[in-house]
């Protein structure tokens, strides 16, 4: 597993803590963005799972500390293994349609406001 210690300094930083910090955040980075980049089809796959991803690789487990643990033992030089929560089912295909209609406002499909415009009864 990841070593999750907050770091703190006294004073200045030295170059090679400086260094190490950089090498962490370029490496968090890297993960974040190879989520984003596949997040639609993790989702859609994993959704209620537990995922985590090292080196460029995802790593599917039950438990966060086994799928970082899989991630660590595969790629010991990631220093920042990244673990996103996955929502527990993927949205449903009705919700993703009516959002691609820009008829459904907001991110989250509950609560959801449909924007309709609705003919008056006496047909003004």
């Amino acid at each position: 597993m990841p070593d999750r210690r907050l770091i703190m300094f006294k004073g200045e930083p030295t170059p090679e803590q400086l260094a190490e910090l950089e090498l962490q955040r370029m490496h968090a980075l890297r993960n974040q963005k190879w989520f984003a980049d596949h997040a639609t089809e993790i989702i859609e796959r994993y959704a209620g799972q537990v995922v985590c991803i090292a080196g460029g690789e995802l790593f599917v487990a039950a438990t966060i500390r086994e799928a970082e643990d899989k991630a660590t033992a595969a790629h010991p030089e990631d220093r920042s293994p990244f673990t996103p929560q996955l929502p527990w089912m993927p949205e449903p295909f009705w919700i993703r349609r009516l959002r691609a209609l820009k008829l459904l406002r907001g991110s989250s499909p509950r609560p959801f406001v449909l924007e309709l415009e609705l003919e008056s009864p006496s047909g003004d």
